[in-house]
């Protein structure tokens, strides 16, 4: 199948017959989530390919597994897990022969929770959780305030950092907090130096309380304070405020405040957790990947050029998506036995996160400047920005090769008629529904379309990798990142003690839960960012191209090894640990 735009293949009948296929087979809907496109059904050709398959499956057997042990460990009453670890049926038949049974025996597995709904004696009820599984270096560091911080440069939520452009009367951070972090500093000093930096998770403000499943639990929107100390590469937590509003009940933590500090420091954390799953991930990667591959199946005819390019880039999220949807995010769904508010909520954050999105304000360096977190000056190291611009621009130069081979110039871009279908089906209402797509309602030059195609691919890779991979060791160990709150915000800044910051955690049947999907989500990799499939590009002019693109990542691969030589190690953007595709 030769590569050509609509414009120069002279066979205009069967190419209209291939688009009018492809409107039948991929269609919208938004009755599953209000206001948000999905998939009216996934088509077989969607369905990843078998070894997928026994990568979940294998992911599947060593959770059952670690599962079982745990029970044992901390007084199960077996049931689910023992009968789903007997079943003679695959993960794999479910997927490829019952559908409608794979998602509830998934579902099933995840929301086991075999352990007795009993009250943690200590930390290490959490940690005995670990059977099969070794627990990360992170379980024994939960209240060191640097590997807190840590999770705002090089966590499962990379994206919440900005830095502070001025003061906030609702937030009032006293200088003593700054200069308790960072000697004889203060905030005016620090501001205007650009080494001051928030995550806001407002957001999160006003979800209400959850109840199902278990205990009554909630999610805080606090405002988390770091401080780049003169002479450090790294920001450090200086303050955190639980609520939105200042008042006597509703006090700014600092590092002086014992455990008061650290009952802040988990509520972060919970709201970091829930804001990095749901706002930036599930959000803005899935749910923006989702509607542009309807747009392209429905727009571009199969020998596209552009379609080409993208199909590896699409293996599995439809699927994956449809999963979600049906065991992950619905009501009494995954998510409703352990998070802190309602799975309503949960799609109304959802919503608002992508009411609020611009696909062209998401460009990777374009987020780092209106972020304010671009300058290596400011902010010497933030892993993620770091390598990240590393895979960005190599991908940029891959994909700006592969469309200079077949659009010659910019007036052949915007003669594309199919290319503008695409633009128009994946930002209309009606449609994808994703905003700020191109130029004007469509594409008219070949860097516009570069850098569309680009960010696409990276957001479903390298950010996605980002995003996800993380949580194999943030949300194992449950009281590092919990998913919600058991106990109520502090109204003081002192008189806690360690038996008061328990009490904020799950107990052992919520952990439990939280532990099997995070653990399967880490652990379920599959592909590499340059693994394209033998028969993707039968054009011979690509080969070269794609060479050298594979050059630049294994060159990247030894970059990103050396700089973890001396700094504290980040593997989730090594080019051999980033997925092509969103597939888990």
């Amino acid at each position: 199948m030769k590569p050509l735009l609509p414009q120069h293949d002279s066979d205009a009948v069967a190419r209209a017959a291939a688009l009018t296929e492809g409107k039948k087979l991929y269609r919208f809907t938004h009755d599953i989530y209000p206001s948000v496109a999905l998939a009216a059904e996934v088509p077989k050709s969607e369905v990843p390919p078998d070894d997928w398959s026994a990568v979940i499956n294998n992911a599947v057997k060593v959770v059952v597994s670690n599962q079982r042990k745990a029970d044992k460990i901390l007084g199960g009453h077996g049931g689910l897990v023992a009968r789903l670890t007997d079943a003679k049926t695959t993960l794999h038949d479910l997927i490829h022969k019952d559908f409608a049974s794979a998602i509830n025996d998934v579902a099933s597995l995840l929301l086991a929770g075999n352990v007795a709904e009993i009250e943690a004696k200590s930390v290490d009820d959490y940690i005995k959780l670990f059977q099969d599984v070794q627990a990360p270096p992170l379980a024994g560091q939960l209240h060191d305030d640097a590997t807190f911080s840590r999770r705002v440069i090089a966590g499962a939520d990379p994206e919440i950092l900005e830095r502070v452009r001025g003061r906030d009367p609702a937030f009032p951070v006293s200088d003593s907090a700054i200069a308790a972090v960072s000697p004889n500093d203060n905030w005016e000093a620090a501001q205007a130096e650009g080494r001051l930096y928030i995550a806001d998770y407002g957001m999160l403000d006003g979800a209400p309380p959850n109840d199902f499943g278990g205990p009554k639990r909630t999610i805080p929107a606090p405002r988390v304070l770091f401080v780049v100390p003169r002479g450090s590469r790294v920001p450090r937590v200086c303050a955190i405020q639980i609520g939105r509003t200042p008042s006597k009940d509703n006090p700014v933590f600092d590092t002086t405040h014992g455990w008061g500090w650290e009952i802040a420091k988990t509520h972060a954390a919970i709201a970091d957790t829930i804001a990095g799953a749901v706002w930036f991930h599930h959000a803005r990667t899935h749910l923006v990947a989702e509607p542009a591959i309807l747009a392209a199946h429905r727009s571009f005819a199969p020998n596209h050029p552009v379609l080409i390019l993208l199909r590896p880039h699409f293996m599995g999220t439809l699927h994956i998506n449809h999963l979600g949807a049906k065991v992950v995010f619905p009501e009494h769904g995954v998510l409703d036995w352990f998070t802190g508010t309602t799975q309503h909520a949960v799609r109304e954050v959802t919503h608002a996160s992508l009411s609020s999105f611009n696909f062209n304000d998401s460009l990777f360096t374009r987020r780092l400047r209106s972020r304010g977190v671009d300058d290596v000056e400011t902010l010497p190291e933030f892993p993620f920005r770091d390598d990240g611009l590393l895979v960005w621009k190599a991908l940029c130069e891959w994909v700006q090769s592969y469309v200079s081979l077949y659009y010659a110039s910019d007036a052949d871009v915007g003669k594309d008629s199919e290319l503008q279908s695409w633009v128009r089906e994946w930002s209309a209402p009606d449609g994808g529904g994703i905003r700020g797509i191109g130029q004007n309602g469509g594409l008219s030059t070949r860097s516009a379309l570069s850098e569309t195609l680009a960010q696409l691919i990276f957001s479903g890779s390298a950010v996605h990798a980002a995003m996800n991979f993380p949580v194999e060791q943030e949300m194992t160990v449950i009281p590092n990142s919990p998913w919600a709150a058991y106990a109520p915000p502090p109204t003081r800044v002192d008189g806690y003690t360690e038996a008061d910051w328990r009490a904020l955690l799950p107990p052992l049947d919520q952990a439990q839960r939280q532990f099997g999907v995070a653990l399967l989500l880490g652990m379920a990799r599959y592909g590499r960012l340059d693994a394209y499939p033998s028969n993707t590009f039968l054009d011979p002019r690509v080969t070269p191209l794609l060479a050298a693109y594979k050059q630049q990542l294994s060159a990247i691969e030894q970059q990103i090894t050396e700089r973890n030589a001396s700094r504290v190690p980040y593997i989730h953007l090594l080019p051999s640990r980033i997925p092509q595709s969103i597939n888990i």
